[in-house]
């Protein structure tokens, strides 16, 4: 299911997002809505430039500027905020 996780970069955010997903499945998520949380997660390890561990509030909103100049979805946007939440 997350096999595209393995061409991240930074490693050790492709293994805290396996650890969310397993988190979520013991939690009654659907493998679709778990796989959606994931992606979002997936793109935000893409453009941030730290590990999610290592991540500020200004990595964050700037993350949320560059989505804001690609024209992403407002619910897209809010989706991945709330995902984001849920997260940390």
């Amino acid at each position: 299911m997350f096999k595209s996780l393995d061409k991240l970069e930074k490693k050790g955010d492709a293994e805290k997002i396996r650890e969310f997903a397993k988190v979520l499945e013991a939690h009654g998520l659907s493998k679709k809505r778990v796989y959606k949380y994931a992606s979002y997660l997936k793109l935000v390890s893409k453009h941030v430039k730290v590990p999610f561990m290592n991540a500020t509030r200004k990595d964050i909103e700037d993350f949320f500027i560059w989505m804001r100049s690609q024209k992403y979805s407002s619910n897209k946007i809010n989706d991945t905020i709330a995902v984001l939440k849920l997260f940390y």
